[in-house]
């Protein structure tokens, strides 16, 4: 109650729920904010959209006096040869224009006499308020996987029936589970550290070798269905080609990878157009990967695996790196994906953008949750309670174990 705590995190629930305060680091500053992520979110759209008026009326303003500037230059030029009388027009419509935008961050206009009351710290401020400019806003696209025929939407590509898995005889980690995964299914897969998630996500993946296991029952993966898999260790692989370039790399990736011939051709011509889709075109695409950071390299990594146009994403706590900006798109980009994914992560906010099912392993079993009366968010904040010892022990109304 009497301490302080500094917390580094871009996840909206959990922010909302501990934090009195928001320090933003933008622009090689630091702006402080009273209240949780969601009033800073509120005060931030505010800002932008009185910015946004500022600049319109600015405009508006500036225009005018253009044109009547412009009109006195014109009188004054026939009038007159003279040339102290032009350099004279000249100054008034320099002066002129420079009045424009004297406007306060609240968008009031400043008056004359107040200017010349400001403190020290003002004076030495242009007078003109300079309206912030965000970064451009990240916006992911990903390919659109072309499903092999005979899988139609809704129709399962994997399936397991009383399955059970283990690394020793005694020791199983998934028990008896019977449940299917359908083309286009969108899965939040959350449980308890050791729980079984990354086993689970390893076994559709195929890491997992038959000799390095013991397991019964029944399970099947669709043979034709292509899988992509970006895990939390996928950023720290990319040290081992730090030196090597954003698009050195993804052309390597390419013609030694698993990437589809039209993405190979488009590539070919233009490498950092196709990393243009995922934020990283232009000058990013000639950085060594050693100073790109952490969410750019978590960005470069989707971009080469789903080059190979997967019909199935497999993500293990994948967005560990990623500011709110570069989660907000990714979880649009997954919402549009005509893939299927299953996702590691306990992010609601991001989850709840493109998530409609939430499975839940505990004690080896998988519980499956839809939302299909109920939203996503509903579903998490149950199992969330259940986690933590809340009122919402009991998700059987809403859960199906199939």
């Amino acid at each position: 109650n009497d301490r302080t705590m500094i917390v580094v995190s871009h996840d909206r629930s959990f922010l909302d729920a501990v934090c009195t305060d928001i320090m933003h680091m933008n622009h090689e500053q630091i702006k402080y904010h009273v209240g949780n992520f969601s009033e800073f979110e509120r005060q931030q759209h505010e800002k932008s959209s009185r910015e946004a008026q500022i600049l319109d009326a600015a405009e508006r303003k500036r225009n005018k006096a253009e044109a009547f500037v412009q009109k006195q230059q014109s009188m004054a030029n026939k009038k007159s040869a003279d040339p102290n009388k032009q350099r004279q027009a000249k100054m008034i419509r320099e002066k002129k224009l420079d009045r424009i935008g004297n406007y306060r961050e609240d968008g009031k206009r400043y008056k004359l006499m107040s200017m010349s009351k400001m403190g020290m710290e003002y004076t030495r401020l242009a007078q003109k308020v300079e309206i912030e400019v965000d970064d451009p806003v990240i916006k992911m696209h990903f390919p659109k996987p072309q499903w092999p025929p005979g899988i139609a939407a809704g129709e399962a590509i994997m399936r397991m029936e009383n399955f059970s898995f283990g690394y020793t005889p005694d020791k199983q980690i998934l028990k008896k589970n019977t449940l299917s995964l359908q083309r286009g299914s969108k899965v939040a897969l959350v449980g308890k550290n050791g729980a079984g998630k990354t086993t689970l996500i390893n076994l559709l993946a195929e890491k997992s070798k038959a000799k390095d296991y013991v397991a019964s029952g029944s399970f099947w993966l669709h043979p034709n269905v292509r899988i992509g898999h970006v895990s939390q260790y996928s950023v720290e692989e990319l040290e081992q080609v730090a030196d090597q370039t954003v698009a050195e790399y993804a052309e390597e990736r390419f013609r030694h990878g698993k990437a589809s011939a039209d993405i190979v051709a488009k590539a070919s011509g233009n490498v950092r157009q196709y990393l243009g889709a995922f934020g990283l075109g232009g000058k990013h695409a000639l950085q060594p990967i050693g100073k790109l950071s952490g969410g750019e390299r978590m960005r470069l990594c989707f971009a080469t695996v789903l080059a190979e146009e997967p019909h199935l994403l497999l993500l293990d706590e994948s967005t560990n790196h990623c500011d709110y900006e570069t989660l907000d798109s990714m979880s649009t980009a997954l919402n549009e994906y005509q893939g299927s994914v299953l996702m590691i992560s306990h992010n609601q906010g991001f989850l709840s953008g493109f998530c409609k099912e939430l499975w839940v392993i505990e004690n080896g079993k998988v519980t499956v949750n839809h939302s299909d009366t109920e939203s996503f968010d509903a579903l998490f904040s149950d199992y969330r309670s259940a986690a933590t010892g809340g009122n919402g022990s009991e998700l059987s109304d809403r859960r199906r174990e199939q």
